[in-house]
């Protein structure tokens, strides 16, 4: 049985698709040594951001059966208020095969999704003050002054 997300909890997905039709044919397993470097590029990334102040936890799992949907690279889930992240990375990549530039840009994709995660989630709310989106915004510039020379 799929799990749910838990309360509070915010699922995100980066996906790829074959590039005819979108007919996902061909399927390439992931093995240890991808997780580790697509483990080792989430930890580079969050480190650099300065993302250090969540809580950090890895998968690697079949997410097509998790999520019911083919053509998922990797997953990330989070929980606000617990400031707790998993990034999962699917043992099955479809169409493109788990190069070392693929696994890191994935991991790209998934770090930049918590880094935007407060800004999701007070977008979606229906009782948000001006102030709080302005207060994440300056956050978000204040992270991006740090990194970007």
């Amino acid at each position: 049985m799929p799990r749910r997300p838990y309360k509070g909890q915010v699922v995100y997905r980066a996906f790829t698709t074959a590039s005819q039709g979108n007919i996902l044919e061909k399927t390439h397993q992931t093995t240890s040594e991808h997780f580790k470097r697509f483990r080792s590029e989430c930890e580079r990334l969050v480190s650099s951001i300065r993302l250090d102040d969540w809580e950090v936890n890895y998968s690697w799992s079949d997410l097509e059966i998790d999520h019911g949907e083919e053509g998922i690279l990797a997953l990330t889930a989070w929980d606000l208020e617990q400031r707790s992240v998993t990034f999962k990375l699917n043992k099955e990549f479809y169409h493109e095969k788990p190069a070392v530039w693929l696994l890191k840009a994935v991991a790209k994709h998934e770090v930049l999704h918590l880094l935007l995660a407060r800004l999701q989630s007070l977008a979606k709310s229906r009782y948000i003050q001006e102030r709080e989106i302005t207060e994440e915004i300056h956050s978000l510039v204040a992270k991006l002054g740090r990194i970007v020379k």
